[in-house]
Order: structure tokens, then sequence, then C-alpha cells
């Protein structure tokens, strides 16, 4: 059901190491961007960049039953991202 969906995800982003969450919850829940997560936590960009993907491989980890293996999903939006060349 989707309430339990929504159980597990939000069991998993709580499961998540203290410093990875609040940097997930800063960034992807209330919107901010890396740079106001950075100033906020008093630490460089570069640390929330590498919190924030922690997270979301630990995420992608174990939520994999729900979301499949994620290559799939990302082929079309890589493809769609690069410039397209005249022919």
């Amino acid at each position: 059901s989707d309430a339990a969906t929504l159980v597990r995800i939000l069991n998993a982003i709580e499961e998540l190491p203290e410093e990875d969450r609040e940097v997930f919850e800063l960034v992807r829940i209330q919107g901010l961007t890396h740079r106001e997560a950075a100033e906020l936590l008093q630490v460089v960009e570069k640390t929330i960049q590498r919190r924030l993907r922690r997270g979301l491989l630990q995420l992608t980890d174990s939520l994999r039953d729900l979301i499949g293996d994620g290559r799939a999903a990302e082929e079309p939006a890589r493809a769609a991202a690069l410039p397209r060349t005249a022919t």
C-alpha cells in the first residue's frame, strides 16, 4: 500500500547516519541549495555534496526493491542531458 511504502521511505531516511540525514532533509525535503545548507551547517559545499551522495546511495540500497536497480531509469535521463550535435 502507499502508506506502507511511505513508512518504509521515512524509516530508511531515519536510519541514515545523522550527518547524512541532516543534509538530505535540508536539501531534498526543505529545498535548500547546497550553498545554503553549507552555510547553515558551517561546512564547505563539498561536504554537503559528499554527505548527500552518501545518503542517497544508502537510501538506494535500502529501497532497491521499490525503485529497481536504477540503471535503466538513469540511461534516458543521461541521454537527454547530452548535448545534441548537428547532423
